[in-house]
């Protein structure tokens, strides 16, 4: 699974989402798993359930650990599925699926807490860079 953190122009600023790439796309993984939780279970609780089980945030994400990318994976599985019978909006219209040219790739990120490089020498690498080894 390749993480992408990117940033979603809005209406107060842009917001900083992750993401992952599946066939030349870019499925924003909370919002697919917020449509996820809406299309299971209904829409009153779907947004807060899935910001704290799949968070928009790459450390926050990464501290979910092994349930977090279960249901990273399940979210790629469930949008794909989706896309294929006609698309995938979010709950109240929102995009889920991003094509490549439509986001702003975010840069490196700072040194955080509980996620350690496993080559120090190489110095500051993008937490997409760590995920992939």
């Amino acid at each position: 699974m390749k993480l992408v953190t990117f940033g979603v122009s809005t209406p107060v600023g842009q917001i900083q989402r992750i993401g992952a790439m599946h066939l030349n796309k870019l499925i924003d993984l909370n919002m697919g798993y917020t449509c996820y939780l809406a299309d299971k279970h209904g829409s009153g609780q779907s947004y807060e359930v899935a910001a704290a089980m799949l968070p928009p945030d790459m450390i926050a994400f990464f501290r979910r650990g092994k349930e977090g990318e279960e249901r990273a994976e399940m979210t790629i599985a469930y949008a794909a599925k989706r896309r294929v019978k006609g698309g995938l909006p979010g709950p109240q219209g929102e995009k889920v699926v991003y094509e490549m040219t439509e986001i702003k790739r975010r840069g490196r990120t700072e040194s955080v807490p509980g996620l350690s490089c496993p080559d120090p020498g190489r110095g500051q690498e993008t937490i997409q860079e760590r995920h992939d080894r």
